[in-house]
C-alpha cells in the first residue's frame, strides 16, 4: 500500500497524540484539586496537566493558560495538516 505524504504526517501526528495521552506521570506533590482544575478549564488529559503544573511549580493559573495555548496549537496544526 502507498502512503503519500499527508497521511504520513497525520499517522505520525496521532501517533505522537496518543503516545502523550496514555504516559503514566507521577502525581506526588501535587494537589488532586489543582490537577481537576487544570484539566476541567483547559481541556487537557490528565497527564497533560500533570505535566504542565510541575512545569508551571503548581501555579494553577499559569498551568491553566500554558494548556489552553498548547490546545490551539494543537488545533491549528491538525487544520492545516488538513485532519481537524
Amino acid at each position: 500500500m502507498m502512503m503519500n505524504r499527508s497521511h504520513l504526517q497525520s499517522s505520525s501526528f496521532f501517533f505522537l497524540l496518543s503516545f502523550l495521552f496514555f504516559s503514566k506521570v507521577n502525581e506526588e506533590g501535587i494537589e488532586e484539586n489543582d490537577i481537576q482544575l487544570v484539566m476541567s478549564q483547559s481541556k487537557a488529559t490528565r497527564s497533560k496537566a500533570v505535566k504542565t503544573l510541575r512545569k508551571c511549580n503548581n501555579d494553577i493559573v499559569n498551568a491553566i493558560m500554558v494548556r489552553f495555548i498548547s490546545f490551539q496549537n494543537i488545533f491549528f496544526i491538525g487544520f492545516y495538516l488538513g485532519i481537524g
